[in-house]
């Protein structure tokens, strides 16, 4: 019953607006009417302008009309809007005050099916009540937008704004990065299309510098490297079938070689922060002394099973190499500076820092009484040769020392 009653009052309304419009001449084409620029070709394919000699039954209304305004659709804008619907005003004699604000109205600030509208009521068409509030509607409110910017203006300005100002000073850094990464993504195409050997001299730090990339940009890329390095193992492990079906053509020498140049990349994107941590200008702070940096540093002073004593800490601070002995799992340690870092190991805290994570490794001693009282008597070349000819297993340091670590040179 409510719904009902409102339909009431809404149609009551608008029939209350519809008298108070100004007295409209009959629908019919005027001789006067302003002409419609179309091409010959345009008139071939789509047809004339719509004529509305004979008013359409109310059933066929609908219909009619959409066809016409696909028809406006097809050949105008939103510039041509405004003209259609002054023409319309002028011609039904509204208020010149009202038309000399319309004229004022902008493109854009009002719906183009109003201007349709208002050139088929031109061309014969008999509008009804609703249709005519509704051109009064959007007559009124373009004439209220004349000092307001359309929403086509907005967009517009908005555009040339976003062109004046270009890209920020992050987005070109990004671009960057990410261009820096397709060129080590090409490092590994032309890697696997040469056969992906065993021995190889791609340097894709080389790739990162020249880029000048900021570090915060480098964890993404390993992330991703480092995904790829699994994958790589994962297909050479073999549980995977779908992983041995897309690497099947690769030999397991070429995997382990696929392996190693993930590896290496990961390898270098570490070394490239450490790299750009080093070489920016560091902030000014008080100097620690090598005994300061090491006073936190776990270690064991002496193990006389074996008759060693641990060198002091302080050593390890600006040193190239070093080699640390585990009494509690029998390694071997070696540890080599990172060329890009500044060539020089360092301690943080109970953690050894700037050594070459590639480099750097440790291997299980079988014969611990010999073989590390060689490595003490032996000279600095002497002691690499030992290590490289000490056949066992590599496996990565982390850097992390322990209470069961013995220093046994460092140089």
């Amino acid at each position: 019953m409510a719904t009902r009653t409102t339909k009431k009052k809404v149609a009551a309304k608008e029939k209350a607006v519809a008298k108070k419009a100004p007295a409209r001449k009959p629908s019919k084409p005027d001789a006067r009417l302003r002409h419609l620029k179309v091409s010959a070709v345009d008139v071939k394919y789509i047809g004339k302008e719509p004529e509305w000699n004979h008013q359409p039954e109310e059933n066929d209304r609908k219909v009619k009309l959409l066809w016409a305004f696909n028809w406006y659709n097809y050949l105008f804008d939103y510039k041509d809007a405004p003209k259609m619907v002054l023409d319309y005003l002028e011609y039904h004699e509204h208020p010149a005050a009202q038309i000399k604000a319309f004229k004022k109205v902008k493109p854009g600030s009002l719906p183009n099916s109003i201007a349709w509208l208002c050139r088929c009521s031109m061309k014969g068409l008999d509008l009804l009540d609703e249709e005519i509030v509704r051109i009064d509607r959007a007559v009124d409110a373009a004439i209220a937008m004349v000092h307001q910017p359309t929403q086509i203006e907005l967009n517009a300005a908005e555009a040339k704004a976003a062109k004046a100002k270009g890209p920020t000073i992050q987005e070109r850094m990004q671009e960057r990065a990410d261009e820096a990464g397709g060129e080590i993504e090409g490092m590994l195409d032309d890697f696997v299309a040469s056969g992906a050997p065993t021995k190889f001299d791609y340097n894709p730090i080389s790739v990162l510098k020249i880029a000048n990339i900021l570090p915060q940009h480098v964890p993404a890329m390993i992330t991703h490297w480092e995904k790829v390095a699994a994958e790589f193992k994962e297909a050479q492990v073999g549980e995977d079938v779908c992983l041995v079906e897309g690497y099947n053509r690769f030999s397991k020498l070429q995997l382990r070689a696929l392996i190693k140049f993930a590896e290496q990349v990961v390898a270098d994107l570490n070394s490239y922060i450490t790299f750009k941590k080093a070489t920016r200008a560091p902030r000014k702070r008080k100097v620690k002394t090598p005994e300061q940096l090491t006073a936190k540093l776990k270690y064991l002073k002496e193990f006389p099973e074996l008759g060693l004593t641990s060198v002091k800490p302080a050593q390890i601070v600006g040193s190239k190499e070093l080699f640390v002995y585990s009494t509690k799992k029998r390694k071997l340690q070696y540890y080599i500076a990172d060329e890009h870092a500044g060539g020089m190991l360092t301690v943080k805290n109970n953690t050894i820092i700037g050594f070459d994570p590639m480099k750097s490794v440790q291997k299980t001693i079988r014969k611990p009484a010999e073989q590390i009282k060689a490595i003490v008597a032996a000279s600095k070349p002497n002691t690499r040769k030992l290590f490289a000819a000490t056949k066992a297993v590599e496996t990565k340091l982390s850097g992390r020392f322990a209470d069961d670590l013995v220093i046994l040179k460092a140089f």
